[in-house]
């Protein structure tokens, strides 16, 4: 019964610490990544307009680059945690 409770609990934990908080990521990030990557320049295409949009999709890049980052450290803890 003790041990049923342990795995129930660690079942618990590891949704509520991992799983739901990458799930959050994915799709914040989502959301973050097709807002700069969808936006247009209004008016004229001036070399300065395109600096700004340049660099909101190197935002983005980052942004994507560090998500794949974090579901891969809590992927390799939580693969070491079941062998």
């Amino acid at each position: 019964m003790y041990i049923l409770f342990l795995s129930r609990y660690n079942v618990v934990v590891i949704i509520v610490s991992y799983i739901v908080p990458i799930i959050i990521l994915i799709i914040t990030y989502t959301r973050v990544g097709i807002e700069l990557w969808g936006s247009r320049a209004i008016g004229e295409n001036t070399p300065v307009q395109f600096a700004r949009v340049q660099s909101k999709r190197r935002v983005s890049n980052i942004l994507l680059f560090l998500a794949n980052l974090q579901f891969y450290a809590i992927f390799n803890f939580l693969a070491k945690m079941v062998i």
